[in-house]
């Protein structure tokens, strides 16, 4: 913005530079459209943002010339050009314009300042949007390491339970196996129990253990 001061002291003998040649006069610009809250803008999958979508979002005040094409304006200019001879030049350009679409120094500088306010408002609101997200994933996280921490536990007093039931189960058959050897090998017969060893729900004392691995203290 500051590159439409005038130096106070800039020298009387200093040539104007020629005025810039517009390749065509400036589109007018269509009304603001009632943009919806859906439609708030947002980063793309390319990882670029629409300025234009965000201007309209915050219902920013259109004018005929804007900052962006005074930008494209100052890249015509060679970079060698000293400033003061740009300001020059753009002001001469200006001084043209203003007579056909009533653009001036102030309408710029109010057009930049005002996107450029609503640009850190933006980034703001969205870095806000960002920490309340960040903040809740991070509780959700801290719970699913809770019920991991619980299923994990569960799962070694199932394993506990079941190297129980199998010790118990070995010692019993070895009991059992006495007798067969008391009463010889040739008494011995194979013969598979109709007992249904898996106990009924309402028997579970614990609502996530299964069932099958209940042992008597």
């Amino acid at each position: 913005m500051s590159f439409f001061m005038r130096d106070k002291k800039e020298s009387a003998s200093e040539p104007a530079a020629p005025p810039i040649r517009l390749s065509s006069a400036p589109a007018p610009l269509s009304a603001t459209p009632v943009v919806t809250a859906a439609e708030q803008p947002a980063l793309s999958s390319e990882g670029t943002l629409d300025f234009p979508a965000i201007y309209q979002f915050a219902k920013v005040s259109t004018t005929s010339f804007t900052a962006e094409q005074t930008l494209d304006m100052l890249e015509q200019l060679p970079k060698e050009m000293p400033l003061e001879m740009k300001r020059q030049t753009v002001q001469v350009t200006l001084g043209a314009l203003g007579t056909a679409i009533g653009v001036n120094r102030q309408s710029i500088v109010g057009d930049a300042a005002q996107k450029r306010d609503t640009l850190q408002q933006f980034a703001e609101t969205q870095g806000k949007k960002t920490t309340d997200y960040i903040s809740e994933t991070e509780s959700q996280i801290a719970d699913l390491q809770r019920q991991i921490t619980q299923k994990e536990e569960q799962i070694a007093t199932a394993k506990e339970k079941q190297e129980r039931i199998r010790t118990l189960c070995d010692t019993e058959s070895d009991r059992l196996e006495s007798v067969l050897s008391f009463f010889g090998t040739e008494l011995t017969l194979t013969v598979t129990p109709d007992v249904s060893l898996i106990l009924d729900d309402k028997e579970s004392d614990t609502e996530d253990e299964p069932s099958e691995f209940k042992v008597a203290a």
